[in-house]
C-alpha cells in the first residue's frame, strides 16, 4: 500500500485477509481494538496502512474483508465502513479451488 502513496485511482479494490504479512489475526486485532480508548503503536501502524489504501480512491472503493470470525468485529468494521454490505461465503475453500 505504501508504494501508492500520493497516487489516486478512479477505482480501488482492497482485499484484507486474516493473515496479512504472515501475521495471524493482523487486521482482526485492528478491528477489535477500534473502539478502545487507548491505542497501541501496532494499532496506529495498521490504521495508517489502511488509511493510505482507502484514500487512493477518487470515485469507487471496494473492500473485501475475509475473516472466519467476522461477527466479533462486525460493529467496528461497520463504523469504519458505514455503507458496507455483508456477504457470507460458507465454503471459501471450494470457491478458491474452483477459481485456481
Amino acid at each position: 500500500f505504501h508504494g501508492t502513496k500520493g497516487l489516486e485511482f478512479d477505482n480501488v479494490g482492497i482485499v484484507i485477509t486474516n493473515q496479512f504479512s504472515r501475521k495471524k489475526d493482523y487486521f482482526h486485532s485492528f478491528f477489535s481494538e477500534w473502539d478502545k480508548e487507548i491505542k497501541s503503536n501496532d494499532f496506529l501502524d495498521k490504521r495508517n496502512l489502511l488509511y493510505v489504501a482507502v484514500t487512493r480512491a477518487k470515485k469507487n472503493l471496494r473492500v473485501l474483508y475475509i475473516d472466519s470470525n467476522y461477527n466479533s468485529i462486525s460493529n467496528n468494521f461497520e463504523r469504519i465502513f458505514p455503507n458496507s454490505k455483508e456477504y457470507i461465503i460458507d465454503d471459501w475453500n471450494n470457491i478458491v479451488s474452483n477459481v485456481l
